[in-house]
């Protein structure tokens, strides 16, 4: 470094440092005092130089050391190189200021659960809860229907317990089925509009074929909450965890089952209806009971839980409905809100889930079949719900097409 860039140097430092420490102490203090929210023109520039003159001087400081800094590495590297070389080669893009070379801040954090929790707002709580009163509505307004429709019906319900009580089959009989499943969706289509919102908004067509598709589905879903639950002790407990049988249920049955509370929990393999061989394909039983078995695992005791998947496979019809019906904007746009409920749900149920008990699977259950579901994270769980939407329908199709039993 010459005499002159010394020189230079050292008149910078006096322009700079020209204020005494009582004005730049006063100059602290006043900055300090100041509010965030206004606006300080001389931020950053020492108090009595102004904002371009200090500039000038920070950039001829700058320039002098990033020269010299070269100076020392091009002559370490070649001795021999000229000087105009060396000036040619000074000449850099203006460089960022030593002030702004801050860590950044790890933008990750804010999308990532394990810095940042998921605020479950009270409006979806709320809605959740309106889901689960509304199913309730639903279940006990179908459940009198049939009660008053047709002849016998608490008989009928009843033998489920009563022949679990006495180890035998539960009997089935295919015209019985075919009744009850044609009165219930009789029902379903009549009144479920006045029940739910998002069925009343879309067009009576649609709102037709998409019931029609999805009403043998949520049976799929009960048959596969009951399965899920077979680790309780009684039938009893087994329906308290099930939202889709409710206390007005038992209440019309009362006299009659108050003398079987102590039966055992009840498997579909119970049933003569889901008594191998009981498909047409070995491979649809085996789905079929592979699919009840996963969806029985994640919805189990969780009724909030089955209250969102309740609405989002009654609002995603089979595809194999029409295009028309698949594609209608108002369907997709619930279809996806639903999805998106669902998973900020089990992001929050997974910050605050607790054990909900260690009773022993029923032997005769499905529920070994899906062991290896345990222990999987939000996005993972609610992409499986997802994905079973479709697996449902086929389900409910083997039950009611591809099914030897009718």
């Amino acid at each position: 470094m010459d005499l002159e860039e010394a020189f230079r140097i050292e008149s910078v430092i006096k322009i700079v440092g020209k204020n005494s420490n009582k004005e730049v102490e006063e100059s602290a203090e006043n900055f300090n005092e100041e509010k965030e929210d206004e606006p300080n023109i001389t931020e950053g520039y020492p108090v009595g130089i102004d904002k371009l003159t200090y500039l000038e001087a920070d950039n001829e400081i700058d320039d002098i050391i990033q020269r010299t800094d070269l100076d020392l590495l091009t002559n370490a590297d070649d001795d021999d190189e000229s000087e105009e070389d060396i000036g040619k080669s000074s000449l850099q893009p203006l460089k960022k200021r030593r002030r702004m070379m801050e860590v950044p801040y790890p933008t990750g954090h804010a999308f990532n659960k394990s810095f940042t929790s998921v605020n479950f707002t009270l409006e979806e709580e709320f809605r959740i809860i309106d889901y689960l009163v509304r199913i309730q509505k639903y279940q006990n307004g179908r459940f009198d229907f049939l009660f008053f429709s047709f002849p016998h019906y608490d008989d009928l319900t009843v033998r489920f317990i009563t022949c679990t009580m006495n180890g035998n089959k539960i009997p089935f009989n295919a015209s019985v089925e075919q009744r009850l499943f044609q009165l219930g969706l009789e029902f379903t289509k009549r009144d479920t509009k006045h029940i739910f919102q998002e069925l009343n908004i879309l067009s009576s067509g649609v709102r037709g074929e998409v019931l029609n598709f999805t009403y043998p589905a949520l049976l799929v879903v009960f048959f596969s909450i009951l399965e899920g639950n077979t680790k309780e002790s009684t039938w009893l407990a087994q329906h308290a965890k099930t939202l889709q049988i409710t206390k007005e249920n038992h209440d019309r049955l009362k006299e009659k089952i108050n003398p079987l509370v102590g039966v055992r929990s009840i498997s579909i393999k119970d049933q003569e209806r889901f008594t191998s061989p009981w498909a047409k394909e070995w491979g649809d039983e085996q789905k079929f009971e592979k699919i009840l078995s996963q969806l029985g695992r994640i919805l189990r005791d969780d009724k909030k839980l089955q209250a969102i998947y309740h609405m989002l496979v009654m609002m995603t019809p089979s595809p194999s409905s029409s295009e028309r019906t698949r594609r209608d904007p108002l369907l997709l746009s619930i279809q996806k809100d639903l999805q998106l409920l669902l998973y900020r749900y089990l992001c929050f149920q997974d910050e605050t889930k607790t054990n909900s008990g260690t009773n022993k699977e029923l032997a005769v259950s499905l529920m070994g079949l899906s062991e290896d579901m345990t222990g999987q994270s939000p996005s993972t769980v609610a992409s499986t719900l997802i994905d079973l939407v479709d697996q449902v329908h086929d389900c409910a199709d083997i039950m009611q097409h591809r099914s030897l039993n009718l």
